[in-house]
């Protein structure tokens, strides 16, 4: 937490009891050449989660998980919203300027790219280059419908702004679906929100 001109490379973790690694409020980090191994049944074995960070580069990575391999978040519900800290490169703070490409994820369910909002805004999104293969719930999803929030009492009137986000060249096999987008009621996904 709170750090700054990280670098986190070749080591490999087996068998975490929750995340892995979770850099938060940092800025500066590279992580490289991490080999990740969970078992695909165990819950919260996320990957890498950087939260609240700015300047973060995630490459050449091996994750295998029972939940997220990367998850980009900026704190959770009300906690995150009074922080304020927006990840940019759990997300009630924000996100912005986040880019990814050259991705390959293998899954028997889940979906392979997902963007919850409810609990933030998202910004600036940009991903090029993702194979998919058996993605049980489909490749994409945007869902307000998540359902999971981290204390009480939440702000059910806390509506994000989901703009400028962009996938292009993606190529998904042995699908069940090819996306699932779930607005939140009185908040509308606007077209501005996936340019072209």
């Amino acid at each position: 937490m709170h750090s700054d001109n990280i670098q986190i490379s070749n080591l490999t973790l087996i068998n975490s009891p929750s995340w892995n690694i979770h850099p938060v409020y940092s800025s500066n980090i590279i992580v490289q050449g991490i080999t990740i191994l969970a078992p695909v049944k165990s819950p919260n074995t996320d990957g890498i989660n950087p939260d609240s960070c700015t300047n973060m580069r995630i490459e050449d990575n091996y994750i295998v998980s029972g939940d997220d391999c990367v998850a980009v978040k900026s704190g959770w519900d009300e906690y995150g919203i009074n922080y304020g800290m927006p990840t940019r490169s759990e997300m009630s703070g924000g996100i912005q300027d986040v880019r990814a490409g050259d991705i390959t994820a293998m899954q028997e369910s889940g979906s392979g790219s997902r963007l919850l909002f409810g609990r933030g805004g998202l910004s600036k999104m940009y991903v090029k280059g993702m194979t998919l293969h058996t993605m049980g719930n489909g490749y994409f999803g945007l869902t307000g419908n998540y359902g999971s929030h981290a204390d009480t009492p939440w702000d059910p009137n806390a509506l994000p702004e989901i703009k400028g986000i962009n996938y292009r060249d993606v190529v998904a096999e042995n699908v069940s679906m090819a996306a699932r987008l779930e607005g939140i009621s009185g908040d509308p996904v606007l077209e501005s929100a996936f340019p072209m």
